[in-house]
């Protein structure tokens, strides 16, 4: 169980620190829904809550940020337009 929380949690910080562009934040954030699912999925074994809860907590920090980077990929095309 350890191992999957990890393993999303690998490809929540691939998402996080990767340069985006523009063409990619659609696919990322459909990588993130996929990785919101499979955490939810997951039958989570009370001794493994804490890894949990870090994991969904990261989800809505890249979540976040991921945002952030299309708001700021947009507001670059209107500013060229």
């Amino acid at each position: 169980m350890a191992y999957r929380l990890n393993s999303m949690y690998r490809r929540l910080e691939a998402i996080l620190h990767g340069d985006i562009a523009a063409k990619e934040v659609a696919g990322l954030e459909a990588d993130l829904a996929g990785v919101d699912r499979a955490i939810h999925l997951l039958a989570i074994p009370m001794q493994h809550s804490d890894q949990f809860f870090a994991v969904k907590s990261h989800l809505d920090l890249v979540r976040v940020r991921l945002g952030l980077r299309r708001a700021e990929l947009e507001a670059a095309l209107i500013r060229a337009a």
